[in-house]
C-alpha cells in the first residue's frame, strides 16, 4: 500500500524533480555545442516526457489523470523556456548578486 502523499510534499517533489532533472541533464550535454531552435524543443519535450513519467510512476494516484498531466506539462514546459532565455545570459566565473549595502 502507497502512503498518503500530502499537496506541500507532493509540490515539493515536483519542484525538486523539475529543477534537479534539467540540471542534471544539462551537465552531461556539451555546452559549446549548438543546436537549432527545433532540436532543443525536441530535447526539452523528451526530458518532460521523462519527468511526467517519473510522476505517475512515483506517485500512482486516481486524481492524476490526463488533464493534470497536462497542467503539469504546461508548467514544465514553461520554467524550460524560462530556464532557455536565462541560459542566453553569457556569465563569467566572477558574476554575481548585486550586494546590498545598508546604512
Amino acid at each position: 500500500m502507497h502512503e498518503h502523499v500530502n499537496r506541500r510534499n507532493f509540490a515539493l517533489s515536483m519542484a525538486a524533480a523539475a529543477t534537479a532533472f534539467p540540471a542534471a541533464v544539462a551537465t552531461l550535454n556539451d555546452p559549446q555545442q549548438t543546436a537549432s531552435a527545433d532540436e532543443k524543443k525536441d530535447k526539452s519535450s523528451s526530458q518532460i516526457d521523462l519527468i511526467l513519467e517519473l510522476v505517475k510512476r512515483q506517485y500512482p494516484h486516481p486524481k492524476l489523470d490526463d488533464a493534470a498531466l497536462a497542467e503539469i506539462r504546461h508548467d514544465l514546459e514553461a520554467h524550460f523556456t524560462r530556464a532557455r532565455e536565462l541560459n542566453k545570459f553569457p556569465l563569467r566565473n566572477g558574476d554575481g548578486p548585486v550586494p546590498g549595502f545598508r546604512a
